[in-house]
Formats: C-alpha cells, structure tokens, sequence
C-alpha cells in the first residue's frame, strides 16, 4: 500500500471547519496502466451507451457530461448512495452495487468523475481508468462517510457527502439512512479521513470490510479487453438508439440541453446505423415543457401595454318616494 501526501494534523483541522479536503487524485484518471485501461475504453465509447439512460449536457469547464435520467433515478439522485448497496468483489475491494449495473452503474461507478450542477444536478464527466469505486472515504466513531470523487480542483461541501452509521453502511437502501447534513458539524470533529491507495492503482481503499460481521460479495471486477465494446453494442441494441432529453434545474440552460441532445442524438445514430430518435415522453414531460416555456418567456420582448380599463357607469340613483 501507498499513502496520499496527505498531513492528518492539516486533514482534521480542515474537517474541523468543514471544509472536506481533496485527497489528491481528483479528476486525472488517464493512467496508462494497461491493466487498469482496457484497450477499447475511450471517452467516447459512453456517448452510445448511456444517451438512454440519461442526457448528455455541455457543463463549464468539463464539457461533455452525462446527467442520469430523472425518471430512473429520482430528483433527489446521489452517487454511491441513491438505489444501490456497498459490497466486497473478489479482490476484497469495496464495490457500489446498483440496481442499473446492468444499464449505467457499470459506467460511472467504475470510470470517471462526478461534478454538481446547479442546472443539473450531479453529472458524470466520462473517464477511461476503471476501479472498483472512485471514492473518498473517512471512518471512525462509529460512522462511514463517503463521497463520489469529484474532477481536479473541487473540494466538495459537506453536504455532498454521505454519512451512515456504521451499523447501516451495508444496508440495501442506503439513501434512507443517510444522516442529516445539520448532524455533519460534530461528526467530522471525531471521524478520520482515509488517504490508503491500492498498490498498483489509484484509488482510496474503504474502511476495513472485516470489520462487518455480514457482508455481500459481489463478481464485480476489471473489465477484459473487448468486454466494455461487447456491453456498448448490446445495450445500444437494446435501447434502440433512444436519446433522453436533459430536464435542467434552470431555464436558462434549455437551448445548451437541446443543441447537446441534437450532437448526441447523431453520435448515438451512427453507433446503431441508422437514426437515433429523442424520446418522446421526455420531451413532452410537463417538467420539460415547464422549463422551456419559462426560458421562451424569459427572452420575449416586452409587447405594448394594453389598452387602460374603461370604468363602469354608475348605476343611475333610485328617486324617492
């Protein structure tokens, strides 16, 4: 094992003022490690794969990301905590097991990072190192806390990461027993932040899983060489060439989504060998057609003012007996 330069004096005093700290190996994971990068691994081998599952959006200063379908994953959405459970694959090595494995999980819990956009909530920026699971961890005091790597440069805010107590950190449903962010001030004054690196790769082993009496074991490993296109081709086949359409937080990123979309919906049409088509349900959503006619209003031009209400005459007085 390798440790990340990482001082313990300056991490506590830095979680002390809650300000997480950034271990060191944020959004860089273009290693040319061969036995981590299989051959057929490119950014672009995800576009095809996940435009059904999710949108792909233009956010500064990454470009190109994946944000997860609302309607699969919820608004509420979290990395490595919403609609999954951790395990131990064969090597020993904590593993996110997700209820979409087999649709996206297999992507962005294994490459890449994750960012948070006001617009969009959390996105994936693709990357081509896999691992068992890009994530920060801290453990002590009878919690585990964890937080999906973020790119170079970003030190997430104590909300974005999750907190179990221990005695939950293997349950099913770990988005219901995820603490309160208020209850996050005294906690990180006791838990210790884990900077271990597993030899031969990059990425922050969890806590201890012989710690947990009962634990699922998972067959969630490296990836052969030919087995990520092999998974591309027969999830495009599946989904039909589908495109989601981004359903932004803000009007304002309306026109971005779309013109994304557009770009997507012709990449996904060549990997298919036809047309890729947007799906309807998302484009005709209420949330979708809220948002795009609050940015259509957003832009229109003032018209004149209208024309000043005329008064009702009074009714005419009643003569007295």
């Amino acid at each position: 094992m390798m440790r990340l330069g990482f001082s313990r004096a300056a991490g506590m005093a830095a979680m002390l003022a809650l300000a997480i700290p950034a271990f060191g190996c944020g959004g860089s994971d273009t290693s040319t490690n061969t036995a981590a990068n299989a051959s057929d691994v490119t950014a672009d081998v995800f576009t095809a794969a996940l435009a059904g599952y999710g949108a792909w959006v233009d956010v500064a200063p990454y470009g190109k990301v994946w944000q997860p379908s609302p309607d699969l994953v919820g608004p509420d959405f979290v990395p490595y905590a919403t609609d999954g459970h951790w395990a131990v694959n064969d090597d020993g090595d904590w593993v996110f097991a997700s209820k979409h494995d087999d649709e996206f999980g297999w992507a962005v819990y294994h490459y890449g990072r994750w960012a948070y956009s006001d617009d969009f909530g959390y996105v994936w920026v693709p990357g081509t190192e896999w691992a068992p699971a890009w994530v920060q961890w801290a453990y002590g005091a009878g919690y585990v806390a964890w937080a999906a790597l973020p790119p170079d440069g970003v030190t997430w805010t104590p909300e974005r990461w999750t907190v179990v107590e221990e005695g939950h950190f293997t349950d099913d449903n770990l988005i219901a027993v995820r603490l309160a962010p208020e209850r996050y001030t005294s906690i990180w004054a006791t838990i210790t932040p884990i900077t271990t690196v597993h030899s031969g790769a990059h990425f922050i082993v969890g806590p201890p899983a012989s710690h947990w009496k009962s634990v699922v074991k998972v067959s969630i490993g490296r990836p052969a060489a030919g087995a990520i296109s092999a998974r591309v081709k027969s999830i495009v086949a599946k989904t039909g060439g589908k495109v989601i359409v981004a359903k932004p937080r803000a009007a304002a990123s309306v026109k971005a989504s779309v013109n994304v979309s557009a770009a997507v919906s012709g990449a996904v049409g060549a990997a298919v060998g036809g047309s890729a088509h947007v799906d309807a349900k998302d484009a005709k959503s209420p949330a979708a057609k809220g948002a795009a006619a609050a940015a259509s209003a957003a832009v229109k031009k003032p018209g004149a003012a209208p024309p000043p209400e005329k008064k009702k005459a009074a009714p005419p007085e009643k003569k007295k007996k």
